[in-house]
């Protein structure tokens, strides 16, 4: 139960700064980004081939922590790689829904971001993707923490899938994290600058 508490604790508090102040703290928000996706992509993987939860957990942390400090450094790039990820990551969920195997739900998920990250180059409305992406990972952090606190039994599967888990749910878990989502990026859009009037 202490542990689900503190699971549960660390994720709505991570949840809010994202879905709050990512555009305005990007390279905080990035860095934030970077860690979740190397924890969820190995530890979804590494579960997927029935590793021990204690192995699962270590390598996703230091998987996370590496892509963390890649994020921090490599500040643009990261941007994209957090918005190309967030789309994989989204057409993954989606692709679970249909029942296909999740290694062949992977590999699209995988191929999807990879194109999505080229075209990004092209992109010049980065900042407003970006607050899309913060909203629905701090939505989903957060409706992952509250989770946890009522179904303490299921932290272990919402550790390794927190985001199939908020993906696939029906009822008030959906209704919760789009209303988040919703609510966020709205939050995060009224706060860009506006550009300054020409004299």
């Amino acid at each position: 139960m202490e542990a689900a508490v503190l699971y549960a604790s660390v994720s709505i508090i991570a949840g809010l700064v994202l879905l709050l102040l990512g555009t305005k703290f990007m390279k905080a928000a990035v860095t934030i980004v970077g860690f979740l996706a190397g924890y969820w992509i190995v530890s979804g993987i590494l579960a997927s081939f029935g590793w021990s939860t204690f192995m699962v957990v270590l390598l996703a942390l230091t998987a996370g922590t590496i892509l963390a400090a890649y994020a921090f450094k490599f500040y643009l790039i990261a941007i994209r790689f957090s918005i190309a990820y967030f789309i994989g990551s989204f057409v993954y969920s989606i692709i679970l829904l249909t029942n296909v195997s999740g290694g062949v739900a992977f590999l699209v998920g995988v191929a999807v971001a990879a194109f999505a990250y080229i075209l990004l180059e092209y992109v010049q409305f980065v900042e407003l993707l970006f607050a899309c992406i913060t909203s629905t990972q701090g939505a989903s952090l957060i409706v992952a923490g509250a989770y946890v606190l009522l179904v303490p039994s299921d932290l272990v599967i919402v550790k390794s899938q927190s985001m199939d888990i908020v993906a696939t749910a029906a009822g008030w878990w959906l209704i919760a994290w789009l209303a988040l989502t919703i609510a966020g990026f709205s939050y995060q859009r009224r706060s860009f600058k506006k550009p300054e009037p020409k004299q």
